[in-house]
Formats: C-alpha cells, structure tokens, sequence
C-alpha cells in the first residue's frame, strides 16, 4: 500500500514475508563448565527460503482486472548469522540434553524482486518494474533458542537432533521503477522468523 492505494510495483514484506520451507546449515564450537552442566557455545550459519510469489502475482491481476496480467520475481531469502549462547547441558548415561539462549548478528541479502506485466490477450510482455537503487545486505540482531537431543558413539562422536529459533527483523528501502513513470522509494522490513529441525554430528573431546 502507498498513501493507502494498492500500486501493483510495490509487494511489502512486514508481517508477511511468504517464505517457503527451506534448508540450513551450521557449524558449532561447544565447550561444557561446572560440572558439565553449563555450556556455551559459538555458531555460524546460513539459512536458505524460497519465496511463494503466486499470491501477489494472482492478487494484482485480479484487482486491476485490465487487459495485463502481472507476474512477481523474487530470489530466495539468504541469511548468514553467527552466534554466542550460554546454556543448560544435562547427561543421563550416553544421552545428552541441552538447551541454550542466542544472541548474535545476522546479514539478509537484498530482498531484490521485479513485477512484470503481459498482454492477457497474447501473453506479450509490455513492462517491468525493477528496483534501480543500492542492493545492499541488511544485518540486524539476532535472538534465539536451541535445544539438542544427542546419543555418545565410540565416546568421542554425538549425533542427535538439533532444534532452534531464531528471530530478527531486517530493514532495507526499495525503489521499483517502471520506464516513464515516476517512482518513490519504500522503506519495508522483513521480519526473519525461522524454526530449523535438523541433524547434527559433532566430536567431543
């Protein structure tokens, strides 16, 4: 919405992002105090979304219903992160259970998409709006939690299942232009919720 009109070349992302499931990866440096019941920890990761851009594309077109029909590109979320925990580590013979608080930094990409309009009568393309200005990556602080389940093996080898949330709200401006028309920057923000379920392999020593 801009001044309160739809404009079809702006697709905000506050409060509804339309990420897909995606994948993540990481890798920790764990250490355990007091007993082995402290740990902390410090991590470094990178978390990949898809973007599900069929409803704005199909919202547009049906509320102009003109002669066009428009259609939104955006590339995949990327977020790097890394991260300082201190938590809670218990043992019960060869299992292990932990739970930790995150804090920490994380850098997005640049939510970078186009809207592109075609002829609904011939399928011909007639315009795009794409963003002219600066696509640089937005950092911004990092909160979370993560909890592991993990099984010793061979004594020196963990694996287990690891869970974690994390929470950050990444600022950017944007300014899609259609040739010939004038464009006003937009500053939006998306907010990076994310619950990753994984595997997790590490070497104790």
């Amino acid at each position: 919405m801009v001044d309160d009109s739809p404009v079809a070349e702006y697709y905000d992302k506050e409060g509804h992002g339309a990420a897909e499931q995606g994948v993540y990866y990481g890798i920790s440096v764990k250490r355990k105090f007091l007993n082995n019941k402290l740990i902390t920890s410090m991590a470094a990761g990178q978390g990949i979304n898809e973007v599900n851009v069929d409803q704005i594309s199909n919202y547009y077109t049906t509320f102009f219903d003109d002669d066009y029909y428009y259609v939104f590109e955006q590339k995949d979320y990327r977020v790097t992160y890394g991260y300082f925990s201190v938590g809670y580590h218990h043992q019960l013979s060869l299992l292990h259970l932990t739970f930790e608080p995150i804090m920490g930094f994380s850098s997005m990409r640049f939510p970078d998409y186009k809207m592109t309009g075609y002829l609904k009568t011939t399928d011909e393309y007639r315009f795009d709006a794409t963003h002219r200005g600066s696509k640089e990556n937005s950092r911004a602080f990092l909160m979370g939690i993560q909890s592991a389940i993990e099984v010793e093996l061979l004594k020196s080898l963990l694996l287990g299942i690891s869970m974690q949330y994390l929470s950050s709200n990444h600022d950017y401006a944007i300014e899609p232009k259609v040739a010939g028309i004038d464009s006003r920057k937009r500053n939006d923000t998306v907010n990076y919720r994310v619950f990753n379920l994984g595997f997790s392999l590490g070497v104790q020593f």
